[in-house]
């Protein structure tokens, strides 16, 4: 549950959620403190003072910049876009039993997982968990919250114009041409963990696209 709270003079999209602690090494799951730092049980119904400010869902920065570089008959151009100042919430639906394997898993998910009382420093918690016991789950938290900062290379092209001394071999039909190719999303560096920083899943992300050009000018 992503729970939004409005107040006056603030700003509308501050992605609020409790303060989690980790995982217990004894019982597999994960604890919590209110901002006063008294510990808070799974089945508790948190109130409004349990909840703080984990950021902004809008980033608040965002922009392009580019690159031209040009070398005798040579041009590269590479655009980027950057997002900068946000937060999304992890989507923990991941593949943990048999009836869930139509499920994306992440790289490293089963070393990171509580399976047994003494299991340390891990970042899923058990899979077992009654319902009664759910209810904190529900709600955003300081752990299933990632800045989605990222970096995109959103183009990248490499164009060569043809001497017009090859064009003279064809009698001057053609006045200007180039040949060239472009590729557009290669590559995109974030720190948000497991998934797209922009779309929050791990499907439906933007794909790299290459395409093939030949440019004439009769």
């Amino acid at each position: 549950m992503i729970l939004f709270l409005f107040e006056v003079g603030k700003p509308y999209d501050v992605l609020y959620g409790l303060t989690a602690t980790g995982i217990d090494a004894t019982t597999g799951l994960p604890t919590f403190v209110s901002p006063q730092g008294n510990p808070m049980k799974l089945h508790d119904n948190p109130k409004r003072s349990d909840f703080v400010a984990l950021g902004f869902t809008t980033p608040p920065y965002t922009g392009t910049f580019g690159l031209t570089f040009e070398w005798k008959s040579f041009t590269l151009d590479a655009d980027f876009y950057y997002v900068s100042g946000g937060v999304r919430r992890y989507n923990y639906k991941y593949a943990r039993m048999s009836d869930e394997a139509y499920r994306n898993a992440v790289a490293g998910m089963t070393e990171k997982t509580w399976w047994n009382k003494g299991d340390n420093d891990k970042v899923y918690h058990t899979r077992f968990v009654s319902s009664a016991s759910q209810t904190l789950l529900q709600y955003a938290n300081s752990t299933n919250v990632g800045r989605s900062d990222y970096l995109r290379l959103s183009m990248l092209s490499l164009r060569y114009r043809i001497p017009r001394n090859l064009l003279q071999h064809i009698g001057y039909v053609v006045q200007y041409a180039y040949c060239g190719i472009q590729a557009s999303n290669l590559f995109t560096l974030t720190s948000y963990a497991e998934s797209d920083p922009e779309s929050g899943r791990l499907s439906g992300t933007l794909q790299p696209v290459v395409a093939f050009n030949l440019n004439l000018t009769f």
